[in-house]
């Protein structure tokens, strides 16, 4: 008698796992999660890119964007159909507090269902953005790498010989005047044209795109310009061969209103004395 109604028992448990694993959704094939984030509980991956090099713009107010590329991931997920959903707030809120905790900062927070972070470790910057509705979200996560022009101390030379100036793809940490470590072969290239025609003189001009104060757009220029110009004093130039010049967002080269124009508007110029 005990034995038939261990049976019993059995039978009964196994009919009631099999209806939910027969509910269980799986992920999207070849989909996984991405190493900085455990997803939601009772969600499965409904859509999922990779990509070796792609772009992405990231809010950063509501009508301004940062565009940054470099290694490309998107995943989708969804609730699966027995477990409750978590509000569009809640998933923001979750991964807002998974990405501080290990450094990251908050750039944007539209505070209903958007937001952007950033995270800079190890060498890295890597930046997030969650687009979330309730029980349903979309991470978008970008680990930057910035694509350097090859370019030799001649080819500077020639440019400023036929133009007069040339504009100059050094790269800066984001609203600051740090030069970033993958510019350093381009400052050695001007350093050589340099010191290979002694009898030149430069100014190096900084320019910005329109968002933001006037004043700081000014003080920013300034900045990166002195940055650039004290690499090349690093480099042996001679400081009398040298001026600094900031001209915040007075000299657009492109339309401001798209991402695209106001990107490059954010450059420096070396411009022959």
């Amino acid at each position: 008698m005990p034995r038939k109604t261990a049976g019993a028992l059995g039978c009964l448990l196994l009919l009631l796992v099999l209806p939910a694993l027969a509910l269980a959704e799986k992920d999207r094939p070849g989909s996984k999660d991405h190493p900085m984030f455990n997803r939601m509980p009772g969600t499965h991956i409904i859509g999922y890119r990779q990509a070796d090099f792609d772009g992405y713009n990231f809010n950063l107010t509501v009508r301004t964007h940062e565009r940054v590329e470099g290694k490309f991931t998107t995943i989708e997920y969804g609730t699966n159909k027995d477990a409750t959903k978590a509000s569009a707030l809640e998933i923001m809120r979750q991964h807002q507090a998974a990405i501080a905790a290990i450094g990251g900062q908050t750039v944007y927070d539209n505070k209903t269902h958007v937001t952007s972070m950033k995270l800079i470790k190890d060498g890295k910057e890597i930046w997030v953005q969650v687009n979330a509705a309730n029980g349903r979200y979309t991470l978008i996560i970008v680990e930057k790498k910035d694509m350097v022009r090859s370019i030799t101390a001649k080819a500077i030379f020639d440019e400023l010989s036929q133009k007069g100036f040339m504009v100059i793809d050094v790269h800066f940490d984001t609203g600051k005047a740090t030069i970033k470590p993958e510019s350093a072969p381009l400052i050695e290239q001007m350093a050589e044209m340099l010191k290979s025609n002694p009898g030149l003189k430069v100014a190096v001009e900084g320019h910005t795109d329109n968002v933001g104060k006037p004043q700081d757009n000014q003080a920013l220029s300034q900045a990166r310009a002195k940055a650039v110009m004290e690499a090349l004093i690093a480099k042996g130039i001679e400081a009398g061969r040298l001026e600094a010049r900031g001209f915040g967002d007075s000299k657009p080269v492109a339309d401001n209103r798209s991402d695209e124009g106001r990107a490059k508007n954010r450059r420096v110029e070396l411009v022959k004395l």
